[in-house]
């Protein structure tokens, strides 16, 4: 019986080949050598080919796809990539909490709020002004990227979707029609990230209103 999905990990120089059939049974568990993997692949009915986009991925996704497979590249190094950015970052903070510290320089706790945790995620305007006249500016971008970029990507569809349907979302529908639409995006941003600090102090989950987000 010939496999229907292999999981292909890639590596330098040997490869692990792990293939299942359609019942899920293991049908395929060998390694091979560089110069191997496409012969034996070119005898295989084309299947499903499941591989972690690290380096050399897209060069043998598109090998493969040319023999007739089907080809999915799993973005996981991405991820390890910010985890190790986040545990760098932590040590730094960690460390200069504790510099700070010796100085006697304590940063108080439990003093955010919803708006704080906007801003620290870096969706809220910059403020400018002088003798008591506040100008608003574009968003700071200050803090965790990755975070608001979840976030603006999540608030983009939900501006997309709301559009034309004021039962939906009557607001947005309402700030689309006096502002561009990049800007009600960021909007949205900024509501979803005072939702998500509701969430994290009370705790529970989400309860979308009957009318949606409104």
């Amino acid at each position: 019986m010939h496999p229907t999905t292999i999981g292909l990990d890639l590596a330098k120089h040997v490869f692990q080949v792990h293939g299942v059939d359609v019942a899920g049974k293991v049908i395929i568990r060998k390694k091979l050598r560089r110069s191997e993997l496409k012969a034996f692949f070119e005898k295989l009915p084309p299947c499903l080919v499941g591989m972690e986009a690290c380096g050399t991925a897209h060069y043998w996704g598109r090998e493969l796809s040319s023999l007739g497979h089907h080809v999915r590249l799993m973005i996981l190094m991405l991820h390890r990539t910010r985890d190790l950015f986040v545990r760098q970052r932590t040590m730094l903070v960690n460390s200069l909490r504790g510099q700070l510290a010796e100085f006697g320089l304590i940063a108080p706790q439990g003093i955010w709020r919803r708006r704080h945790f906007a801003a620290w995620i870096g969706l809220v305007p910059q403020q400018n002004g002088t003798g008591g006249k506040v100008h608003l500016g574009r968003i700071s971008k200050k803090g965790e990227p990755y975070l608001r970029r979840l976030l603006v990507l999540g608030a983009t569809a939900v501006v997309r979707y709301a559009r034309d349907k004021p039962e939906f979302a009557g607001w947005v529908n309402a700030l689309l029609a006096r502002r561009p639409a990049r800007v009600v995006t960021v909007a949205v941003a900024n509501k979803l990230a005072r939702i998500v600090w509701a969430i994290m102090r009370r705790g529970g989950s989400f309860r979308q209103r009957p009318l949606g987000i409104a």
